[in-house]
């Protein structure tokens, strides 16, 4: 039974609630209860737990009465009866419900009393309650009992958690996934932090996400947290959310002394902790870690606006730490960072990124322009699945920008739509914002169809990206080059012969530099890997639509037998003929649902995927030989320039003399 978010008023209210009451007190059946938001006060709660007493058949496992002003009153109600559930409880939420922690001492003891509880009762959400005072000690103690607690929120509750992690070590190592204690404070007090943090996290095997945000987290407790996740080998995949807790750079410099040594977290949510003098080694120490996949470094650059100098070297470290080719970061968030244009230094990275597929640009201010800037980014870029970018100040245009990027790309599948922006856009351009809208949305519905990018198309964006960066380069150190041999064979001297032949030499290379990645892209062709693929599963397909339809034909024998002898009447010839007809009808496999399913979409992702791979390494390829070529061209070039200065140093005064010499008095 579920009904949420309704607020119950007059007497077709008090019917509605009678009518609750009636199928709590009867129903044989009702395993889960969900009155959430409905406006429920103490009186209430009274009558639906003396219903639920009264009838002991009633399976229930689940209460959820979430947002509802049932005070410490109609959680002592509720205490009583979590004593007598025959079943235990599987799932308690009780959010948001104005009990305090006078009330924790009943709640316990209904879930300490009840025999089955401890092995059954798997999610706890107490959060958005004042639980601070001396009672919470009674809730810890509970905790602290073995037991089975795989999720517990706690989260707004206004107390001091620093004891927690003692009752969470005795009672809830084993099987505790997800912790929320944000939004409290770590201590009241200032204690010494207790040992207990640092063995909890080093001994837990299942935790998964760990909330500890705006949750005043000293440096001194961060660093038993990090500690013992250090001292964990057996963990992995944590998400660690310690963002909002203004850290400052106390707690980057202990993020530094040991995150390169922790393998267990592979999600780390660092943002708003005014770390903005101390990114730029943090991220070099980052680097070092090879397990953290996602970051949030946003909203700590606001002490630094003024200092541009600064704020440079900090994004210039993102970009290299999202850059370094064995980077293992594959999603970013500097959202809320209000970098405006400054947003374009992290958007000239995506073009050429290979390792994220993830990006929250939201929050920026960053305008049109670097709209614009994303938006060919995103022609570029064919590894980015997710990108979330509201919160921008973008306009009608900049969305048609996106709009037109998104037309090109094919791997972007979730594009959250930009709220804040589009609301603004309609009040200026209500039917452009609404036909941006409507391509995005269509555009990522084509995106999660199968389609196959073809490797032509994914070669004309990234050979219009390369010609647009390295190759420029190239051809200005080349003329740079030109300029010196042109200079050296005016001299018309001999030995300067062997180094003009090397400089045609090497430009000659450069030329052909330009071309090699369109060399790599026909060889490519020539594999004709689509063609091979396309080739082996419809193979594949015919083969395993044979199988699965003998093996379906079985199965539909083995049911009719089974009628029959179940129901030996029914065994005539206009019965049995009808159930044949029936199992035919529906019992069929349709071949062109197999063929989309195994040739078209599997070929497709499969093909995409390959396509990816040969790009990548022609693309490698390509920039290691334009590399090596750039390093011979600027090499020679330099040579070459030192060689006519000391020309210009020897045989430019001697010439001077003699053109004095000739003006001499006769």
């Amino acid at each position: 039974l579920t009904m949420r978010d309704i607020r119950l008023k007059g007497r077709k209210a008090l019917e509605c609630l009678e009518e609750i009451v009636k199928v709590v007190s009867r129903s044989t059946a009702l395993s889960e209860l969900v009155l959430s938001g409905l406006g429920l006060k103490s009186e209430f709660i009274q009558k639906l737990c003396s219903a639920i007493l009264s009838n002991t058949s009633i399976p229930l496992v689940s209460i959820d009465l979430s947002n509802n002003p049932i005070e410490d009153r109609g959680i002592a109600h509720l205490s009583e009866t979590l004593l007598t559930l025959q079943r235990g409880l599987v799932s308690l939420d009780l959010s948001q419900t104005s009990m305090t922690s006078k009330s924790l001492s009943a709640l316990c003891r209904g879930l300490t009393e009840n025999q089955y509880t401890s092995d059954t009762l798997v999610t706890l959400n107490l959060s958005t309650n004042s639980l601070r005072g001396d009672e919470i000690a009674i809730l810890y103690n509970y905790l602290a009992r073995p037991n089975v607690l795989s999720e517990l929120n706690l989260s707004h509750c206004d107390f001091g958690y620093e004891s927690i992690f003692g009752a969470l070590y005795r009672g809830s190592s084993v099987h505790l996934a997800y912790i929320d204690l944000s939004g409290n404070t770590f201590s009241y007090k200032k204690p010494k932090v207790s040992p207990s943090v640092t063995m909890y996290f080093s001994t837990v095997s299942s935790l998964k996400s760990v909330n500890l945000s705006d949750s005043k987290l000293p440096p001194e407790a961060l660093k038993h947290i990090l500690n013992g996740l250090v001292l964990n080998e057996t963990l992995q995949d944590l998400h660690l959310d310690i963002s909002n807790n203004d850290l400052r750079s106390p707690g980057a410099q202990v993020i530094q002394s040991v995150i390169m040594n922790i393998k267990a977290i592979s999600s780390f949510d660092i943002s708003c902790n005014g770390l903005d003098a101390d990114i730029v080694t943090m991220v070099d120490w980052l680097k070092g870690n090879h397990c953290i996949k996602h970051l949030a470094i946003g909203d700590n650059f606001n002490n630094i606006s003024k200092n541009r100098g600064q704020l440079m070297k900090d994004l210039d470290a993102i970009v290299q730490l999202i850059q370094t080719e064995d980077s293992a970061i594959s999603s970013l968030s500097v959202a809320n960072s209000k970098l405006r244009s400054d947003t374009a230094i992290i958007i000239n990275a995506l073009g050429s990124n290979k390792s994220l597929t993830k990006i929250d640009l939201s929050g920026n201010l960053m305008g049109d322009i670097c709209v614009k800037m994303l938006a060919k980014a995103l022609q570029i870029n064919h590894h980015l699945r997710t990108v979330v970018w509201d919160k921008n100040g973008t306009t009608a245009e900049g969305l048609m920008e996106i709009v037109s990027a998104l037309e090109n790309n094919y791997r972007v599948i979730e594009m959250p739509i930009p709220i804040f922006d589009v609301s603004n856009a309609l009040k200026v351009n209500y039917s452009l914002t609404e036909e941006a809208v409507r391509k995005i949305e269509s555009v990522l519905i084509r995106n999660h169809s199968p389609h196959t990018l073809t490797s032509d198309h994914a070669y004309r964006l990234q050979h219009g990206f390369l010609t647009s960066t390295a190759q420029q380069l190239v051809n200005k150190v080349a003329v740079q080059l030109r300029d010196h041999k042109k200079f050296l064979l005016a001299t018309k001297q001999d030995q300067f012969t062997e180094d003009i032949e090397e400089a045609d030499r090497i430009l000659t290379d450069g030329e052909k530099s330009k071309q090699v990645f369109g060399l790599l892209h026909d060889v490519s062709l020539k594999a004709n890997i689509q063609e091979t693929i396309e080739t082996h599963l419809k193979t594949f397909h015919s083969v395993l639509y044979e199988d699965v339809s003998g093996h379906l034909q079985t199965c539909i024998d083995n049911m009719l037998d089974c009628v029959m002898s179940q129901c030996p009447t029914l065994d005539s010839q206009e019965v049995s003929r009808e159930l044949k007809e029936i199992c035919q009808q529906k019992g069929s496999l349709d071949k062109d649902y197999l063929y989309r399913t195994v040739v078209e979409q599997v070929g497709a992702e499969l093909s995409n995927k390959l396509n990816e791979i040969t790009l990548s390494v022609a693309s490698s390829l390509s920039d290691r030989v334009i590399d090596e070529v750039l390093e011979k061209l600027t090499g020679h070039s330099a040579r070459l320039k030192n060689e006519i200065r000391d020309y210009r140093r020897t045989n430019i005064p001697s010439l001077l003399v003699c053109a004095e010499g000739s003006r001499a008095p006769t």
